[in-house]
């Protein structure tokens, strides 16, 4: 996935099939190859409920200690919170997600 940056929309061109971009995002298995996920995780769970008004949870344990927990409806409204001409943080971590759901789709 290459971003490409239009005004202040970020777009990720990807060469897979939209089956298989969705189930990236639904599908347990193929979530733990990209979603808030690191090599020093040592447990990791997802569970995504795709339902309109589902709710998702990820958790993680890195170095012995609950390091991560990401829950929400809307992930895009995480996003949204970057002040605008601000880099990194979860814009940063998002790109790098992405980058990951691209090699996971490989």
């Amino acid at each position: 996935m290459k971003p490409i940056q239009a005004n202040q929309l970020s777009i990720l061109v990807c060469v897979s099939s939209p089956e298989r971009v969705f189930d990236a995002w639904l599908n347990p298995k193929t979530v733990r190859k990209w979603l808030f996920t690191s090599p020093a995780d040592e447990m990791y769970t997802a569970e995504l409920d795709a339902r309109v008004g589902g709710k998702w949870t990820v958790t993680a344990r890195r170095g012995g200690i609950l390091t991560l927990t990401q829950a929400g409806i809307d992930i895009a409204d995480e996003l949204r919170q970057l002040p605008p001409g601000v880099e990194g943080g979860t814009e940063k971590g998002w790109n790098d997600m992405f980058d990951a759901l691209a090699r996971a789709l490989d």
